[in-house]
């Protein structure tokens, strides 16, 4: 179920993430916007408590329409506060190429990683000597990780130019814009069966708020 679509991605003239008007919540997916309450996704809207299958807050639907597909949605909050998305199915290699050929519009691809360790494409592409070292890198970790039966697909929302610019993955996500999102494309196999997860979120806001989280807690003595 191999697809390389590395090299497309991260050479590939990408829209950089687009700005957000002032004042207005950015962003996860779709209609979905970071720090949207909890108590907007009602039980007569079709959601459901989904907490105990993610082991924090969170409300899922059955299935909603994405690509010409229907994914289910997971919703995961902090604070009662919308924290991520995430859309799950059974794997299906055409969904996987549409999901691929999507984010690559928008996002660029900085890492991919597996149960054990992780492959980080822009530190990579500075120690290999051409293109074609780089590519048969990926394809070698690729091919290996997902016969092992999970790998993940890192994406940040800014131009492979911009990103180049960092020395790291974890330094380019670190100086991406705060409303830039990330996005992680996991295959994964478990009892038998192969499923896609998609999670977007916010890292750069999301640190922020555990930051502020931390900083409001009030001093106690033990």
């Amino acid at each position: 179920m191999k697809i390389l679509f590395a090299l497309l991605i991260f050479y590939s003239g990408i829209v950089s993430a687009q700005s957000q008007a002032s004042g207005t919540p950015p962003m996860l997916f779709k209609e979905y916007l970071f720090d949207m309450p909890v108590s907007d996704f009602t039980d007569a809207a079709g959601y459901f408590d989904c907490s105990e299958d993610f082991g924090g807050l969170a409300r899922c639907l059955d299935e909603i329409d994405f690509l010409e597909e229907k994914p289910a949605l997971a919703l995961r909050f902090n604070d009662k506060k919308l924290a991520t998305v995430l859309l799950w199915s059974e794997f299906d290699e055409k969904i996987y190429a549409k999901v691929f050929g999507a984010l690559s519009k928008n996002f660029t691809l900085v890492m991919m990683r597996s149960k054990t360790d992780s492959l980080d494409l822009i530190a990579l592409e500075k120690k290999v000597p051409d293109r074609k070292a780089f590519t048969a890198k990926i394809t070698e970790y690729e091919t290996l990780h997902l016969r092992g039966g999970q790998l993940s697909y890192i994406f940040i929302e800014e131009t492979p130019q911009t990103l180049r610019k960092a020395q790291t993955a974890a330094g380019a996500e670190a100086n991406a814009p705060e409303h830039a999102r990330a996005v992680e494309m996991k295959v994964i196999e478990s009892e038998g069966k192969a499923f896609l997860i998609v999670e977007f979120s916010l890292p750069r806001l999301n640190l922020k708020r555990m930051q502020d989280t931390i900083k409001n807690v009030k001093s106690e003595k033990f």
